[in-house]
């Protein structure tokens, strides 16, 4: 039995986390309390973050450092990728990106499954791999027509 410094019920010691560093090796609040206290900065935060983010400034640099991440991740080629089970049709969905990372996460956002993609090609020139993506889109992949035959 051990007594709870937040709440001062005295508790099991199945009712609290470990902790290598205390005497009897266990908390000294109860799962119970750290539950509640780490609901209530999340709350805490996630206010924080909607009032810091709607100020203008805020929402520039915010807008640069994810531009800033986003070109950091970036690749020195162009990939063609498909995805197998895309939108639960048939036929597989073929594009081109320079940041597969950024690409995949998108396509989630999109409610697109994004497991079991796989690259096509990789070319160091954007207007190549844009060709190489519409003969993929003749053999049945489905996507975005780019150059049209003249």
């Amino acid at each position: 039995m051990k007594t709870c410094k937040k709440c001062n019920e005295t508790k099991s010691l199945e009712l609290f986390s470990k902790n290598k560093a205390s005497k009897d090796g266990k908390q000294v609040n109860c799962k119970a309390c750290n539950k509640a206290h780490k609901a209530s900065i999340k709350e805490e935060t996630k206010a924080y973050g909607k009032v810091y983010y709607n100020i203008p400034a805020n929402k520039a640099a915010k807008k640069a450092s994810d531009k800033a991440y986003y070109e950091a991740k970036k690749l020195p080629y162009h990939i063609v990728y498909a995805l197998p089970d895309f939108r639960n049709d048939e036929r597989a969905y073929c594009g081109v990106t320079d940041n597969p990372h950024y690409r995949m996460a998108r396509h989630k956002q999109q409610g697109n499954n994004t497991q079991g993609w796989f690259i096509l090609g990789v070319f160091v020139d954007r207007e190549e791999a844009l060709i190489a993506e519409d003969k993929y889109h003749e053999q049945g992949y489905c996507g975005a027509k780019h150059w049209e035959k003249s």
